[in-house]
């Protein structure tokens, strides 16, 4: 009967575990906002995102592309699965130009 009784508290104590394990990475501690947007053409947009882990790392910024008929919210809903970045810095000063549709 000991033996049971233990088991149950074991197999509670690690499902109490797996969920904060779970609930942790969904609520992920990257804070993504969009940084610069900029228009490369009328069915393109260039995002650049910051994204910060905390007070101990850099700034990291991405460039994306998407569609110029998403909003900003549906990108960031998107970043990651939908929309992969093509460049990652952690300079702020790296300077973009957009000129006759091209980067």
């Amino acid at each position: 009967m000991r033996n049971v009784r233990v088991f149950k508290w074991v197999i509670v104590c690690l499902a109490i575990i797996a969920f904060y394990g779970a609930w942790k990475s969904i609520n992920s501690p990257v804070d993504l906002t969009v940084y610069k947007v900029g228009k490369v053409n009328s069915q393109i947009t260039l995002y650049i995102t910051e994204g910060s882990a905390g007070t101990t790392t850099n700034f990291v910024y991405q460039f994306y592309l998407a569609p110029s008929a998403i909003t900003r919210r549906d990108f960031l809903k998107g970043t990651g699965d939908k929309y992969q970045a093509f460049l990652s810095t952690s300079d702020a000063n790296t300077k973009v130009d957009i000129i006759d549709e091209a980067i």
